[in-house]
Parts: C-alpha cells; structure tokens; sequence
C-alpha cells in the first residue's frame, strides 16, 4: 500500500504539471490574441492610410494653381481656398498602431504635406497581399515603412542580402568581334554582266560580177 506522504507527492507532483499545461496554453492563447488584434490594427492602418492619401490627392485636385498640398492636415477637413464647401476628409483619423494623431509627415519641397506615415517601430506580420500603390510595403521592416504618399515609393536594395554566386560550369561566351569602322566604305559591287545577244547569221555572200568575154582574134 502507498503511504499517505506519498499520494500527497503524486497529487502536489500531478498539480504541478497541470499548472504548466495551463500556463503553457494560457501563454499561447494570448499571444494569438495578441496577433489577432495586431493584425487588426494593420487592416485599420491600411484603411486610415488611404483615406488620407486619397484625400491629399482630392485636394489637389482642386488647387487651381495655387496652394496645391495642405499645409496641416487639419486643411483636409474643409478646403477653403474656393467658394464652397469642400471636405475631402470627413475627419482627422488616429494612427491605429500608436493610438495618437501624431502622424509622420511626408512634405515636399514647398513644406507642403503629401503624405502621412505611422511613427510605430513594431515588425509588421503582414508581409504580402499588397496591392498598387503599396507594394513597397512587402519589405518594410517596421510600420514607420509604410508610407502612405501621392508620390511612388521604391523600396532600397537590401544591401545584406547576399549575392548568388555564378555556378562553376558556367561558361563564358566568346567575345563579339568588334564592329568594322563607321568611314569603312564598302567596295562598289560589280555591275551585272549584260546578257549575250544571240549570234547573228553572217551576211549572204554578195554576187560576183560575170567574167569578161575573151578577146577575140584578129586574120590576118
């Protein structure tokens, strides 16, 4: 029989691995969790960062020549540069990744805004799926990469990244001779040779004019 200490050390024994499993499961659950509202708070990203770009560009768009880009971004809730009310951005919208307003300012160079990014330096999860024109975000390393701008943004080399070596059985083509000079004329060609007339029948012969009589002899 098993002694009363000793079911007591294989139930504390039991609890003890209940509670790793426990806290094991519970560890995992939250960092699911923790990537879910992640991945949330990029899709909102995403969104929130498109309406500021498509409002610069609305903006813009009406500009008449003079003050093309906002100054502030507060100048995209109600364009007064025409008669009219005009609100390209219903209203100014929080970085999702920080929680603030205080956005990363893209400016050109009037000082003018032409772009927003987030200021948050976390790893994105989402490294594909993008669409034009944020394909650059697919090598962002933080979400202060993703720049929501009218302008093209092309993502910088990776200079870390290694260069494949050139397989050992490559071979090498043999160089191109070099082109003949551009002054090097050309010899004329000879011209075709003219087609040989067919031979022609020589010229009857010319009739021979009629002996001359004799003379005749003289009697004495």
């Amino acid at each position: 029989m098993v002694g009363p200490a000793a079911q007591r050390g294989v139930t504390y024994l039991a609890l003890l691995i209940l509670v790793a499993v426990v806290s094991a499961l519970l560890a995992a659950s939250a960092q699911i969790i923790s990537q879910a509202q992640q991945r949330d708070r990029e899709r909102h990203l995403l969104w929130v960062g498109d309406q500021y770009r498509r409002a610069i560009l609305e903006y813009a768009k009406f500009s008449a020549g003079v003050d093309t880009y906002p100054r502030e971004l507060a100048d995209l809730l109600e364009d007064k540069r025409q008669p009219g009310k005009r609100r390209p951005l219903r209203r100014l919208y929080f970085d999702p990744m920080t929680g603030s307003n205080d956005w990363g300012l893209v400016l050109n160079q009037q000082q003018r805004i032409i772009g927003v990014y987030s200021k948050s330096k976390l790893k994105p999860i989402r490294t594909h799926g993008f669409r034009a024109p944020y394909l650059h975000f697919r090598k962002s390393k933080t979400y202060a990469d993703w720049v929501f701008t009218i302008g093209e943004v092309k993502p910088q080399p990776d200079a870390d990244a290694p260069t494949a070596p050139a397989p050992e059985d490559a071979k090498l083509l043999p160089e191109t001779p070099p082109a003949p000079p551009e002054d090097a004329k050309a010899a004329p060609e000879a011209p075709p040779a003219e087609p040989m007339s067919p031979e022609q029948p020589p010229p009857p012969p010319s009739e021979a004019p009629p002996p001359e009589p004799p003379p005749q002899e003289q009697n004495p």
